[in-house]
Formats: structure tokens, C-alpha cells, sequence
């Protein structure tokens, strides 16, 4: 395993020691800095997220897309301290000057829901079935002192936010009484509960149908809009990150490999895998299932070809490719690449 990275200069990390109140005052910005994961594999220790930089911007949504393995969840989940135990971590999350890799589980406990919220993949998994959608909400609110009417108005309030009709009622049903479009919006109100500024969500429309996904994306791009969330979307589907994401962030093998404004990468790619995965999107207008498909298999981050380790499957590489690993580094402002002939692709 490498050693660990030296952090950007300029950023400034408070300790665990400050006090509550200096802390909540500095967390106006979300920036994940050189986030690397290390996890136990056959060969020892691998970096299956590898140096991983970006910024949640204020009002915007930030898209995470790779094929499955490329380590977007898992660098998502890390936001949050939702890594396996076996994972050793280094890096920076900043929230504000926090560091929130260092900043212990009580503190990130506090910050879970309060600060930064989830919404998962499955809300079939990530709800309880045991207790009312009420109850649900209801717990969150329940431990900043509301009472259980409090908690169940306000309950009722978000599930209008969310465009659940007859919320009033339906604020007692359980997630089985409700239809997969139905229970996202519950979750997506759970998240919304203790009025956190950033949400990460993963995966949040892979479960549904297509027409359910294009409203619930349209919701929560109303909601970021409304209340002036920083979103991360967590994705596979470029088609999904056209619809909402301002800013792209694009993985493959644990590692940026793009990043740019979500509009300019997809028009105009600076990595041959970026550009893979545009053509490879299905039209109508296409008889084939899939327009152009990606050859070959993703690179396994537990056993990565030395060099580029999208070089196996790229058309364009060279001798360079298979020896030395690209930096990603600045081709155009606010453009980012992580290919030996980006210049070459703008």
C-alpha cells in the first residue's frame, strides 16, 4: 500500500477538542481531499479508492459515476463513516475546517442526518418495517427534544415536501403499504428530516421504474433547488447524471479518471473511459440495446494493471500507458484529466 498523501496545501483541519458551536459556525462547505480506502484482499491490503478529490458546491448536485466496483459507493458511504471495520482510511473530508475522517463516532453520529444525510438505494432495505412512516420520522426528531405531536405535524409536513398526497393519513401506513416510487419519497423525507445541507444519494432511482425515476430525479432536483442543498448523486447511468447532475466526477477503478461540469464532460470528453461510456448509451433511434458497448471487463481495484488501469481497454494506448499512471491534472478551466493524451481528445 502507498504511502499516505500529504494534504493540499491551504486546508486547515480544527481538532476534536474545538468547540461545538466554532464548528457548526465553519461547516459551510463539503470538500473530500485525496480520500484514499484501503481493504483487505487475497494479495494483503489494496486501495480500492485511490486518491479521490472533489467539492460539493452549494446549491448544485454533484454526480459520482463508474461502472460497479469502481469504489463510488464506497467513497460516498466513507463521507458518513459508513465503511466496513476493516477499512483503513486517509484523506480529508471537510466539512467546513472539520475533518470528519478524524473526528471520532460520537461527532459523526451527530453529524449523520443533522449535517449530511443519505438516501439509499433500496428503500425497501434502508426502512423498517416494523414501525409507521411516522415513527420513522419521528425518531429523528424525537432526539432534539419535539414532542410526538411535533414530531408527527412535522412528519406530515415533509411527506407533503416530498409530493406524498393525503400525507395526513398516510403518515401511519408501513413502507410494505406503500409502492417502490412511494417508499424513495419516504426515505427522501427521512433524509430531509433534521435539515441537513448536504445529501449523498446512491444508487436513489435504480429500483424503479423508468417513469417513476424521471419524477423522483425531478423531485430531488426540486428540493435542492427549495431548500438549497448541495447534493452528491451516486450513479452508473449517464442518462441519469444528464438529467440532474451540475458537476461530474467520473471513477473507474477506485480513481478519477474525469471531472468537469456536468454538461462540458459529457459533450466533450478528456478520457477515453468517459468518452466509452457516452457511446455506450442506448437512443431510441438505435435497433441495439446498447449503442456502442465497452469492451472487455472493468479493472479490478484489488489487482490493477500496472500503468493506466483503463489501458487494457483502451483503443488509444500506448507503450506509456501500460507503465506509467496518469496524473489527473487541469487540461482547461475546471476541466480535469487523468490520461497522457487528454490535449490531444479537447
Amino acid at each position: 500500500m502507498s504511502d499516505k498523501r500529504p494534504a493540499p496545501a491551504g486546508t486547515a483541519v480544527i481538532s476534536d477538542q474545538a468547540p461545538e458551536g466554532s464548528r457548526r459556525a465553519s461547516a459551510g462547505s463539503l470538500r473530500v481531499r485525496e480520500l484514499t480506502i484501503a481493504l483487505p484482499g487475497p494479495r494483503g491490503m489494496a486501495e480500492v479508492v485511490d486518491g479521490v478529490s472533489f467539492d460539493m458546491a452549494e446549491g448544485r448536485t454533484t454526480g459520482l459515476i463508474g461502472e460497479s466496483g469502481s469504489g463510488k459507493s464506497l467513497t460516498a458511504m466513507a463521507l458518513v463513516g459508513l465503511v466496513p471495520d476493516t477499512a483503513v482510511v486517509s484523506g480529508q473530508v471537510l466539512l467546513g475546517e472539520e475533518n470528519l475522517l478524524t473526528a471520532g463516532r460520537a461527532r459523526i453520529r451527530q453529524v449523520r442526518g443533522a449535517e449530511i444525510s443519505v438516501v439509499f438505494q433500496d428503500p425497501s432495505t434502508a426502512l423498517n418495517p416494523t414501525m409507521t412512516i411516522g415513527d420513522q420520522v419521528g425518531e429523528i426528531l424525537w432526539g432534539r427534544g419535539v414532542s410526538r405531536a411535533q414530531a408527527r405535524e412535522r412528519a406530515v409536513e415533509l411527506l407533503e415536501h416530498v409530493g406524498i398526497p393525503d400525507a395526513a393519513h398516510r403518515v401511519g401506513a408501513y413502507p410494505h403499504e406503500f409502492s417502490g416510487g412511494m417508499r424513495q419519497r419516504a426515505m427522501i423525507a427521512l433524509a430531509l428530516a433534521g435539515e441537513p445541507r448536504f445529501i449523498l444519494a446512491d444508487e436513489p432511482t435504480t429500483a424503479l421504474d423508468v417513469t417513476v425515476q424521471a419524477r423522483i430525479l425531478d423531485l430531488l432536483g426540486r428540493l435542492r433547488d427549495e431548500d438549497n442543498l448541495s447534493m452528491l448523486l451516486v450513479s452508473h447511468d449517464l442518462r441519469v447524471m444528464s438529467h440532474v447532475a451540475d458537476d461530474l466526477v467520473v471513477m473507474y477503478a477506485g480513481r478519477v479518471c474525469e471531472r468537469g461540469a456536468a454538461r462540458t464532460v459529457l459533450r466533450t470528453p478528456l478520457h477515453p473511459y468517459t468518452g466509452a461510456l457516452v457511446r455506450s448509451v442506448p437512443s431510441v433511434r438505435v435497433g441495439s440495446a446498447i449503442a456502442d458497448p465497452l469492451p472487455g471487463s472493468p479493472a479490478n481495484p484489488f489487482d490493477r494493471p500496472p500503468g493506466c488501469p483503463f489501458n487494457p481497454r483502451c483503443p488509444r494506448a500506448e507503450d506509456r500507458c501500460r507503465t506509467e499512471v496518469p496524473a489527473l491534472r487541469e487540461i482547461a478551466p475546471g476541466r480535469l484529466s487523468a490520461c497522457h493524451f487528454a490535449e490531444e481528445l479537447s
